[in-house]
């Protein structure tokens, strides 16, 4: 196995020697796999700044460059989102870390910062610049006296529940495998299998350690740095970098009930829209959880509908209202919580080209979810489309009573749903980026129609595309709170070498 040190070694040399003769990223193999739009001649700061931070990081630490090796930090889920770095930056400690960004802000140079890279959005977690990765920030911890647990940024939640299986508790995080910590808790405060009983990941969120945008380390809580603790829970990455999470810790049954199942065809997908929409409706087991996503992969209408229950069979009246239906596959079933989540087929598109989209409703009602599934009927039948897909997400009543104040506001009783598409040439990434915003629009005014008031129904950054207005995520009075905080807190602007939604 190759050393840290030799790659240290190697990097440096590869590094000067690219500043010296302006080495093109085009000429790697690895890095001509990714879109054209990804890649492109290297910026000479960006090899200013790769070169000093091979010098400076500690030897824990680690530099690397696509020169030597395409480094798995640059892959995204969906190729979309990916970029060719000029280098990547694999801090081991929070002293690294807060080395890298001054280096970085001393040098001007386009950053991003990469976690799980689930983003649908080029840039929010790539760069031709700088790119830092927490990978290294992985330790995962249980304190059962003070019923919490802490975790590093690097980390994905299907490792979390991995690690917290068997010690009678669990956290409020991500409902499928591969979905970095990071980003979930910062691009809008995280939905869970365990919302309808504790609230959002921002709502169990205790404290967070971060580098602040002038290198200074930085503890923020509900009592030590509030208007930061505030700002990181929804505010993505306009505030710095967190590291690290600690999270309240909830009893966790030894077994759950749920996982996914799958129909095909037009007689069954309209038997799961019609069980969905009584859930939503009727469902009096607040604990139960489903999410129905109506697709089409290939031209084949299909839903699949995914469900949890912390016991070993869910209450009359809540998860039954899918019996009855022929099902494809049938995988719910008596399993652990982490064999639930690692069970969800969620990986299937990865490596596509795609994108997300988002829409908020407060009810979900059968002529609405026959329109969804037939459009994405339609829509998988044409450029190059290998997956149209919308989730539905119906949440209890309950669960805006224990939103906490945070950047994004979750305290209304509206529902955050999914729109996600996949395809395969380049030639369609205009057309698919505009299927996914007019449908956005459509669904939205159609559940106006239907006399759903919206006015406090804010989109969820975390499903939002990047051309999403601010106005239609925050609150007013919330985002003049963070253009304030983010001018007190980054007055050099160093976070906005990176890209997010810009306050």
């Amino acid at each position: 196995m190759t050393s840290p040190i030799t790659l240290r070694v190697l990097a440096q040399l590869i590094l000067f020697c690219s500043i010296a003769f302006s080495v093109n990223t085009t000429a790697s193999p690895a890095i001509s796999s990714l879109p054209l739009q990804s890649r492109g001649a290297v910026n000479t700061t960006s090899l200013h700044a790769c070169a000093a931070l091979s010098l400076s990081s500690s030897a824990s630490s680690l530099v690397v460059t696509p020169f030597t090796f395409f480094d798995l930090a640059d892959q995204h889920y969906m190729i979309t989102s990916s970029q060719v770095s000029t280098c990547t930056v694999q801090p081991a400690t929070a002293q690294d870390l807060a080395a890298t960004l001054k280096t970085i802000a001393a040098k001007r140079a386009k950053f991003a910062v990469v976690a799980g890279g689930h983003t649908g959005n080029q840039g929010f977690s790539s760069t031709d610049g700088v790119l830092i990765s927490l990978e290294k920030f992985n330790e995962i911890s249980l304190d059962k006296n003070t019923q919490q647990v802490t975790y590093g940024a690097g980390v994905t939640w299907d490792t979390v529940y991995n690690t917290l299986e068997g010690t009678g508790y669990n956290v409020v995080g991500g409902r499928v495998a591969g979905v970095g910590v990071g980003g979930y808790h910062t691009g809008g405060g995280g939905y869970s299998w365990l919302s309808n009983q504790f609230g959002l990941a921002a709502d169990n969120l205790i404290s967070v350690d971060m580098v602040l945008p002038n290198g200074t380390l930085a503890t923020a809580s509900e009592s030590n740095n509030a208007d930061l603790f505030w700002a990181i829970r929804g505010g993505g990455n306009r505030f710095g970098i967190v590291y690290s999470f600690t999270v309240k810790a909830h009893p966790q049954p030894a077994q759950v009930y749920g996982g996914y199942r799958i129909a095909i065809g037009d007689a069954n997908v309209q038997k799961v829209i019609s069980a969905t929409a009584k859930f939503a409706a009727n469902n009096t087991a607040s604990a139960a959880q489903i999410i129905t996503t109506l697709n089409s992969e290939l031209g084949i209408p299909r839903a699949i509908v995914l469900a949890y229950y912390p016991g070993t069979s869910a209450p009359a009246g809540s998860l039954d209202a899918f019996d009855g239906i022929s099902w494809l596959i049938d995988g719910w079933k008596v399993q652990t919580f982490s064999s639930l989540v690692s069970s969800i087929p969620s990986n299937l598109q990865k490596g596509q080209r795609g994108g997300f989209e988002s829409f908020a409703v407060k009810t979900l009602s059968v002529p609405m979810l026959q329109y969804i599934a037939k459009t994405v009927a339609t829509l998988g039948k044409s450029h190059s489309a290998t997956l149209t897909s919308i989730e539905v997400e119906p949440f209890a009543s309950t669960l805006p009573g224990m939103a906490k104040s945070a950047a994004w506001d979750h305290s209304s009783n509206a529902w955050p749903q999914a729109i996600y598409f996949a395809w395969t040439s380049s030639a369609d990434d205009v057309y698919w980026r505009k299927q996914l915003v007019d449908l956005g629009k459509t669904l939205t005014a159609m559940a106006q129609a239907e006399g759903q008031d919206l006015s406090d129904a804010y989109l969820y950054p975390n499903y939002a595309g990047a051309g999403t207005a601010l106005s239609a995520m925050y609150p007013p009075e919330n985002l003049a709170r963070l253009k304030t905080l983010r001018a007190e807190i980054d007055p050099q602007n160093v976070m906005g070498l990176t890209t997010w939604f810009d306050f």
